[in-house]
């Protein structure tokens, strides 16, 4: 009679801790590695010129050329567009020959040194007025919109096309509120356009607005684009890729593991050998809407934490890996 009540109890003992193991919480657990970390955050806009240049002539006349089409490419130095020459050309040819005889009689003595020098600023005059009949590009751009057309006659005061310097170009794009203090001056930027689709073009963020503007919030932003400004062109959309953040070796988790105390300080619960559950308290150096990234020495490779604590689970608490 005693041994069956001996083995009664032991049964009952069981399955009191049978029982107790069925009620043990059901948790999710992450084991953490060690891996590459990099957050991009991507940004739609529109590619821009530093700067639109308004052309007009300085001296009025008839259009003879325009040397290039709207859109078109122009290199430092190119002839953009110039009036009609014929006048100042046949000015210029006359003072040279009247320069260069009076040059000559002035070798010989036979005319002042007054007369020279007169000869010679009416002479370097009709070079400025030849000049005058040409726009010339300053620096490597595009060809922007025509105002005037070729045997038109213009005056001084009319806009004859826009030039587009593409020396220094950027991509013009908004960041919404929720990235604010995500993206910085001085971060890297790729750079992709719909027409050039194997191209990647690197940028870097320029300047960012101190205030959010217009119906969409936003923080309108500056990214300076650095290769590949030859196959750019004003007004085309493009897509940027931001690296807001990156690390070699980092042991990123799951946000939802993520606690905070009433001390507003983080920490996480990890799982110990026995199947119970412990504080590990830890520093956040980076996080976004899917993951958090612990300081050095917080957390260790293969640490077992809890995935998506429920807020019944304490400290010390034995519980019940789900698999997965």
């Amino acid at each position: 009679i005693v041994l069956i009540v001996k083995f009664m109890q032991k049964d009952k003992v069981e399955q009191s801790e049978l029982n107790q193991a069925q009620l043990a919480p059901l948790v999710e657990v992450e084991e953490l590695m060690l891996s590459p970390f990099e957050d991009t955050i991507f940004l739609t806009g529109t590619i821009k010129g530093e700067k639109e240049i308004e052309l007009k002539f300085p001296v009025g006349g008839r259009i003879d050329k325009f040397s290039f089409k709207e859109g078109d490419r122009i290199n430092k130095g190119d002839v953009i567009v110039r009036l009609d020459q014929e006048k100042a050309k046949l000015i210029l040819e006359k003072k040279e020959l009247e320069f260069k005889k009076i040059d000559k009689l002035y070798e010989l003595n036979a005319v002042t040194f007054d007369k020279l020098k007169e000869s010679k600023i009416e002479y370097e005059l009709a070079k400025v007025e030849f000049n005058e009949t040409e726009i010339k590009a300053f620096q490597n751009g595009i060809m922007g919109a025509k105002y005037a057309q070729e045997d038109q006659q213009i005056t001084t005061q009319d806009k004859i096309a826009s030039f587009i310097a593409y020396d220094e170009v950027f991509l013009e794009t908004g960041i919404i509120e929720r990235y604010i203090g995500k993206i910085n001056s001085g971060q890297n930027v790729k750079i992709k356009v719909d027409r050039w689709e194997d191209k990647e073009f690197l940028g870097v963020v320029e300047s960012i607005a101190p205030r959010l503007e217009g119906m969409s919030r936003s923080l309108t932003t500056k990214i300076r684009v650095k290769t590949g400004l030859e196959f750019l062109m004003p007004g085309m959309f493009a897509k940027a890729e931001v690296i807001v953040f990156k690390k070699e070796n980092a042991l990123a988790f799951d946000i939802e593991a993520l606690l905070k105390d009433e001390n507003n300080k983080y920490y996480v619960f990890c799982l110990n050998k026995d199947n119970k559950i412990f504080k590990k308290y830890v520093d956040i150096i980076y996080s976004n809407d899917k993951y958090a990234v612990p300081a050095d020495g917080m957390l260790l490779e293969k640490d077992m934490i809890i995935a998506k604590p429920s807020s019944n689970l304490q400290e010390g608490a034995e519980v019940r890996v789900k698999q997965i």
